[in-house]
């Protein structure tokens, strides 16, 4: 009996720690998820809110370097006119690095990026060409209220059926249908006129 007991003392004891130990583990887990309930939404707001800051104060400094391009920059005409012609000489000469100065700050780098692409494909900038000459020679220009900016529009009947993309979309346009042609300018801080779009 002796024996048994000693068995039956040994189960309970080890028994009492298994117990005591999983006890232990269920109080621990309970207190981590209620305190995670609270302090996982607030970790999770205050990482938000210091990607959000470093996201302003990366807009700021690139928004401070771009304005500090625009100081020194006064390549262009001082009305659209004149931009346009500047640009449009450029583009028949094939001076790709001329006529990307004409762009704004804002975008020069990706007008840049596209006027050397289609010089690599066609050894000249014939489409631009027409395609600038076509808005400004052909379109209607308007002003906004304040005399900041201008918008050439030109609308044409297509002659012939054409695709183009359009993000990952292909697009047919239709021989007969009405199309536009567009181009936006603004004054800069030097009072000279760039191009915004296209680019």
């Amino acid at each position: 009996m002796n024996f048994n007991s000693n068995i039956m003392n040994s189960f309970f004891k080890k028994s009492r720690k298994i117990f005591l130990w999983i006890l232990g583990v269920l109080v621990f887990l309970f207190i981590a998820g209620s305190l995670g309930q609270y302090y996982i939404p607030r970790a999770e707001e205050y990482f938000m809110n210091k990607r959000g800051e470093k996201m302003i104060a990366d807009w700021e400094a690139k928004k401070k370097a771009l304005e500090e391009l625009e100081k020194q920059d006064f390549v262009g005409g001082k009305t659209p006119e004149e931009t346009m012609e500047m640009v449009i000489e450029a583009l028949e000469k094939n001076d790709v690095e001329l006529a990307s100065r004409y762009y704004s700050v804002e975008v020069r780098e990706l007008a840049l990026k596209s006027l050397e692409s289609e010089f690599s494909k066609n050894n000249n900038l014939s489409l631009s060409t027409k395609y600038f000459s076509d808005v400004f020679y052909k379109g209607i220009g308007k002003f906004n209220k304040d005399k900041t900016k201008k918008s050439f529009n030109f609308s044409y009947i297509t002659s012939s059926t054409s695709t183009t993309t359009v993000g990952v979309d292909t697009v047919v346009v239709p021989a007969g249908s009405v199309s536009t042609k567009f181009l936006d300018l603004k004054l800069n801080i030097n009072n000279i006129w760039k191009i915004v779009q296209p680019y």
